[in-house]
């Protein structure tokens, strides 16, 4: 049998097929002889070194199920493309999958979809789901800013939302931090209305400071409140200011509260030794007791007790001594309350405290206006010609009711002198304030409460008198 050179017989058969513009190469040119072998051989080198060949085909099937084709150490198999390396073709261009763009470790695309409906994507442990993003337990968020999704709804960080330059906590939520500096220089920080600035605090006008303790930031200085020191459990108040409280307690129990030497105990106050007790007035603590000083007890205007020493003088001195200190125990105006005409000019009012006794008790009545006359009495009524005068006693009561009193429900006296010789007298139990005199303009008549007390409006003239206030005799 003839030896065939199957090598000439491969370089002539390509030369036909590439000469007819018809050769199509899979992967080898393969002769099987009968028993079985298989031949290949390396058709680009047997034409000739120089030419290029290229292979088109629809379809490249694996020759063994299951295990796909390999191109050049690449795997193809079952839709899938096995390979531990992709690199990019052009230099710095990267690697482009189904438009996601693979480039110098980093990943670029819009949008990146979760595979699996409802788990999210996670990238280095940080998941991705929803719109949300959920962090590992002990992870960190690092960025320069965070902005709102939502217009105008801000940024909510556990409970915490921050919006619009401003951060609003949770009902009961706690800051906790180190510092909390300003952000514009020079302002300070405003906590609910407090501004801290330069270390120190400044509160709105009729705010309150509740604190259980305030400690001093430098030892042995105290802390100073409004020019007050409070330092080592003392108080030192400025020179001349006023210490205003309701209630001072002993900060030691049975020893009771030392003012400027004066002790402050039980109920009672204990005076140094040749110390002067200087007071208006002393009432009684107990209703119905009187004020007891030194076994002399004074009472409903009633001093009782003995009395030891020489009397001195003539017996009508002593006697008008006597009675005048009588009087001035008695009932009467201690202090005026200052009679005028009220901004309503058909009423009157009182400007000052007024302080009297009556009853033997003492009372005050504070400034008081749109006073009014006890009745409508008038001057001259019948509008005879001339000038005539009306006069008023302001009297008050214990329980500090104010009334008026006229010698008639119509006068006509014809001069001012004249009206206050008729000045009637106070009644029971009331103790007279002063009198209002008026002058009804010519040949008119005047009514109280309905004409005004304006000089020459409703009345020629109006005239306030306080009455004459008690005092000890003189040479007491």
């Amino acid at each position: 049998m003839r030896k065939i050179n199957w090598q000439v017989l491969a370089a002539v058969l390509v030369f036909l097929f590439v000469g007819m513009d018809a050769w199509a190469v899979r992967d080898n040119i393969r002769r099987e002889y009968t028993e079985k072998q298989t031949f290949e051989a390396d058709v680009e080198f047997v034409v000739a070194p120089s030419l290029t060949l290229g292979v088109k085909s629809d379809t490249i099937s694996e020759m063994t199920s299951g295990s796909g084709v390999t191109v050049d150490g690449v795997k193809l198999k079952d839709g899938d493309v096995y390979t531990d390396v992709i690199y990019e073709e052009t230099a710095a261009t990267g690697v482009t999958v189904d438009g996601v763009k693979l480039k110098d470790s980093a990943v670029y695309t819009d949008t990146i979809t979760e595979k699996t409906a409802a788990t999210g994507v996670t990238a280095d442990g940080v998941l991705l789901k929803d719109g949300s993003v959920v962090c590992a337990d002990g992870g960190t968020v690092e960025a320069d800013a965070v902005n709102e999704a939502t217009a105008a709804t801000g940024v909510t960080v556990d409970g915490v939302l921050i919006k619009d330059g401003g951060v609003v906590l949770a009902d009961g939520a706690v800051i906790e931090a180190d510092t909390v500096n300003e952000a514009t220089a020079a302002t300070g920080v405003t906590v609910d209305g407090v501004l801290v600035k330069d270390g120190g605090a400044v509160f709105a006008d009729g705010a309150v400071i509740e604190v259980d303790t305030v400690n001093e930031a430098t030892d042995a200085t105290g802390v100073t409140a409004d020019g007050v020191l409070l330092k080592d459990g003392g108080i030192v108040c400025a020179d001349a200011a006023t210490l205003e409280v309701d209630t001072v307690n002993e900060a030691t129990a049975a020893t009771g509260v030392t003012i400027d030497g004066v002790l402050v105990k039980d109920g009672g106050v204990v005076l140094a030794d040749a110390a002067t007790l200087e007071v208006d007035t002393i009432n009684e603590a107990t209703a119905a007791n009187g004020v007891s000083i030194d076994g002399v007890t004074l009472k409903d205007g009633v001093v009782t007790g003995s009395v030891t020493g020489a009397v001195t003088g003539a017996a009508s001195t002593n006697t008008t001594q006597g009675n005048g200190l009588i009087v001035y125990l008695g009932n009467g105006l201690l202090q005026i309350g200052t009679l005028t005409i009220s901004a309503t000019p058909e009423q009157f009012k009182t400007t000052t405290t007024a302080y009297y006794r009556a009853s033997g008790i003492q009372f005050n009545k504070t400034a008081t206006d749109s006073l009014t006359f006890s009745a409508a009495d008038t001057i001259n009524v019948g509008t005879a010609a001339g000038d005539y005068y009306g006069i008023w006693l302001v009297q008050i009561d214990a329980a500090g009711t104010v009334s008026t009193k006229s010698p008639a429900a119509d006068q006509v006296y014809t001069s001012s002198a004249l009206a206050i010789a008729a000045l009637p007298a106070v009644d029971a139990g009331n103790v007279a304030l002063g009198y209002i005199v008026v002058q009804a303009k010519t040949d008119l008549s005047w009514t109280a409460n309905t004409d005004d007390m304006t000089a020459a409006s409703d009345c020629a003239a109006v005239t306030f008198v306080d009455a004459t206030v008690l005092a000890l005799p003189a040479s007491i």
